[in-house]
This record gives structure tokens, C-alpha cells and sequence, in this order.
């Protein structure tokens, strides 16, 4: 339908992606979304042990540095397209200490207590004055050659979890200041790190709905559907033999413990964002491996193909991702929390077996719409290999529609009966008048289609 137009399109989007600037870089004072992404990342790679608050400060611009020291990068504390790349690419990996959690700059909070504990055992030689200086880099940095711990001058998850142990009362206070940290509102700024006993691994908009403030998604004592769900996927890996009771009881917690024990993750026994994701990938590769047809888990910072699919069912449920470019963007990310908000799931952002269930169901129609039209339906499906576009730029396929501007205008969001969402970003020389072409994955699909009468809810 679309013919040369669609070749020519191609062409231009590969000369324009080709000439696309790099990304810029991050540095130390800077704030927001590409912020909160690269700590995030930094989570995922064992850096970063902080919540994601998008906020590039004192322990953001160490675990950086950090980084960029361990894997041969020039050390700066900024994070340039080459670290940023280079960090991606270490996703899934860990950091000996583990997670930077408080470093040089920090202020108050569960320092306090970390510097009493140093004191109490000689390291600390000035006063206890709630400020990471170069007086408590030293004392960190001793306390940890003494423990046969790196030598980094930061307390990281293997350096906090010593000093609890070297003084178990201050430990508790630790733990105590933790607690109380947990019950403010997430919306205020943590200015302090947590306790390597309840790490939050993870940014807030990752955590379930009902957390209450925890920094974990899942622990003893939890109960219902989600619960089961991650009851089976441990039975799958091998490290729970109970039944999937949907009941978060002491079994659960040491299978989850050995299974976190035997990926180098934290071993808390909960299952936080981090956890669930490894646990996630690792169902995942065992399917690949056993010809399993589940989808892969998707995450931001993902790309390809999947993600196509993904942002097209998106659409077709009326989630729109703001673009169909095969790049999981924030975009995508706050589209997948939408639909994940609207089923009572965990607010992960990330695309689990839960999600592609979800999309797999068919679309209903919910909310308002301005319109009802009764329209001639027809389908077609993308050019052969699935790299054609619409007529404004993105991917074709399901949850995108071809129109008659002069009857629907381009970019409007519409509902098709027995189809779902889609945008109509796309048109054609036989769509004329009160025809809509909608778009599907295969030829098969089209075919399946064929022509009908169905109804059009012009949604905005």
C-alpha cells in the first residue's frame, strides 16, 4: 500500500538516526529523568545502592567514578557517552563491596551512627559531626584494610554490613534510623543512605503499590496471586520445592535467600525490583533453552524488535508510549506503569511475564469518547521484514491505522471494534472516506481480517 514512500522513509529515518548527536553527558549538580535512568543503571551493574532520585550528588558522582576506575575509564566522575555505554553494557553485573550507599559529601542521617561505630573502634580520630570529610574517608578507608575489604574510602554494602556487625547495638540503631526513614513520605528527599539490611536497591517508582514505604516489593508475611507467581517461577529455577500457596512464609524466604546467594545479589530473603528482574531473565533463558514461546522481560534502556511489538500492544490497549521507535524510553516505561497501575501490578516499569499476559488479552474499550463512527475495517500488515512505517514515522503493525485525514485527523487516538486501540498515523491511496486500514503483524492476520463493518470511538 504504502510502496516506495515507505522505502523512502526507511532511507531518511537511517540518515537521520546516523547523524543523530551522542548523548550528553551527566555530571555532578545536574538533575532528572536521564539522571534517575543512569542510577538505575548503576543499580543494575552493582554500583549504586542509593534510592534513584535523580539527583546527581556526592554518592552518584563516586559510584561514577568508581565504575569508570574498575573498567578502565578515564576517572572523572562524569558520566560521558563512553561510561554511560559502558555501564549499560555491565548491566546484570556486580561491584566488589557491592553498592555505594554513602560517600565523601553526605551529610547526617545513618552517617552518624557509622561514625560513632568508627570512633568506638579507634578508626575515627575527629568528633562525631554527621559529615562525610576527609577525616571519615580515612577512617573508612582504615576500617575496611583492617576488615580485608576493598579500599575505597565509601561505605558500600560489604562495608556498612561489617560496621553493623562490628558494634551489634549501633548496628540496631542503624537499623532503627532506617525503620524511621521508611515511614516518611516517599516524596521526600532521602539525604541519607539506609542500612545495608534493608537496601533500597531500587528506585520508588519501582516499588508495589502497597509497599508502605518498604524498600523491597515482596517479604514474609505477604500473601496473594503475585506472591504464587514468584512461588512458581522459584519452583521452575530449582530453589523451592513447597507448593505455589501464594503464601510469603519461611520457605519462600530461604529459597529466596539461596537464590539471591547463588546470583551474587544482596541476600535479604525479600524480593526487591533487582531480584525479581535476575529472577525474571533467569525463567526467561531457561524457556529460550527449553523452546518455551514466553516473551522476554523488557526494561528501560532495552531496544529491537521486541520492543516494537511491545509498544505496538501498548497502543492497541490504549497505552501510548508517545512513539513506535523499537527504543524503551521513559516514554514506553510510564506507558507500561500505566497499564501496570491500572491492573493492581507491581509499579516496576518493567515488562515481566505479568505484562505480556496482560497484553495478550484482548483490548477493551474504558474512559470517554468524543465519537462513534460505523466504518468499512479493512487490515494490512507491514512490508516484507517488518521495517516499513506509517506515514508518521513509526513502526507499523498492530495498534496503528490508516485514515482519511479529511475524516479522521492524523495522530487521533481511536478504538475499532474487535481490534482495540491504535493511533491513526498512517494513510493510503484506497483509503478513502469512511475506510480505516488497520494495521497487523503478518499477512496471515490480514487475510484473517478481510473487510467488515465495525464501529470507530474517536477517543481524542
Amino acid at each position: 500500500m504504502k510502496g516506495i514512500r515507505k522505502i523512502l522513509l526507511a532511507s531518511l529515518l537511517t540518515l537521520t538516526m546516523a547523524g543523530s548527536v551522542s548523548a550528553a553527558s551527566l555530571s555532578g549538580g545536574m538533575r532528572g529523568p536521564e539522571v534517575s535512568q543512569l542510577q538505575q543503571q548503576l543499580i543494575d551493574c552493582g554500583y549504586f545502592a542509593r534510592q534513584v532520585d535523580g539527583d546527581y550528588g556526592s554518592t552518584t558522582v563516586k559510584a561514577v567514578e568508581l565504575f569508570q576506575k574498575d573498567h578502565g575509564l578515564r576517572v572523572t566522575g562524569v558520566a560521558d557517552d563512553a561510561t554511560q555505554a559502558a555501564i549499560r553494557q555491565a548491566k546484570g553485573g556486580t561491584r566488589q563491596g557491592g553498592g555505594v550507599l554513602i560517600a565523601e559529601g553526605n551529610t547526617g542521617g545513618t552517617l552518624i551512627t557509622y561514625q560513632q561505630i568508627l570512633q568506638a573502634k579507634g578508626y575515627l580520630k575527629g568528633g562525631v559531626d554527621g559529615r562525610y570529610g576527609p577525616g571519615t574517608v580515612k577512617a573508612v578507608s582504615d576500617f575496611q584494610k583492617a576488615s580485608g575489604l576493598p579500599v575505597s574510602g565509601v561505605i558500600d554494602e560489604s562495608t556498612a554490613s561489617a560496621l553493623q556487625a562490628a558494634d551489634p547495638k549501633l548496628g540496631q540503631k542503624v537499623n532503627a534510623e532506617m525503620a524511621r526513614q521508611a515511614r516518611k513520605s516517599s516524596s521526600q528527599k532521602v539525604t541519607s543512605a539506609p542500612a545495608v539490611n534493608a537496601l533500597p536497591r531500587t528506585a520508588p517508582s519501582r516499588a508495589a503499590p502497597s509497599t508502605g514505604g518498604r524498600t523491597y516489593l515482596f517479604g514474609k508475611g505477604d500473601q496473594g496471586p503475585d506472591v504464587a507467581s514468584i512461588q512458581t517461577k522459584l519452583k521452575k529455577a530449582g530453589f523451592l520445592s513447597d507448593k505455589a500457596d501464594g503464601i510469603y512464609g519461611d520457605n519462600t524466604v530461604k529459597a529466596v535467600s539461596a537464590f539471591q546467594k547463588k546470583l551474587g545479589l544482596p541476600v535479604t530473603g525479600n524480593v526487591d525490583a533487582r531480584t525479581l528482574s535476575v529472577l525474571n531473565k533467569v525463567i526467561a533463558k531457561n524457556n529460550r533453552q527449553s523452546g518455551s514461546q514466553m516473551e522476554d522481560e523488557l526494561e528501560l534502556g532495552d531496544s529491537g524488535d521486541r520492543v516494537v511489538k511491545l509498544q505496538n500492544l501498548l497502543l492497541l490497549h490504549g497505552y501510548n508510549p508517545g512513539g513506535v521507535d523499537g527504543q524503551f524510553g521513559n516514554g514506553t516505561k510510564q506507558a507500561v506503569m500505566k497499564l501496570q497501575k491500572k491492573n493492581s501490578m507491581p509499579l516496576t516499569g518493567v515488562v515481566d511475564e505479568g505484562v505480556w499476559n496482560r497484553l495478550s488479552r484482548a483490548p477493551s474499550l474504558t474512559g470517554d469518547y468524543k465519537q462513534m463512527m460505523s466504518m468499512q475495517a479493512t487490515a494490512y500488515a507491514p512490508n516484507v521484514g517488518g521495517t516499513s512505517f506509517t506515514y508518521s514515522g513509526n513502526y507499523a503493525g498492530k495498534g496503528h491505522a490508516a485514515v482519511d485525514p479529511a475524516v479522521i485527523p492524523i495522530g487521533s487516538i481511536l478504538f475499532v471494534e474487535g481490534y482495540g486501540y491504535c493511533i491513526a498515523d498512517d494513510i493510503g491511496r484506497s483509503v478513502k472516506g469512511n475506510i480505516i486500514d488497520v494495521g497487523v503483524d503478518t499477512i496471515e492476520q490480514a487475510y484473517n481480517w478481510g473487510s467488515k463493518q465495525v464501529k470507530v470511538y474517536l477517543v481524542r
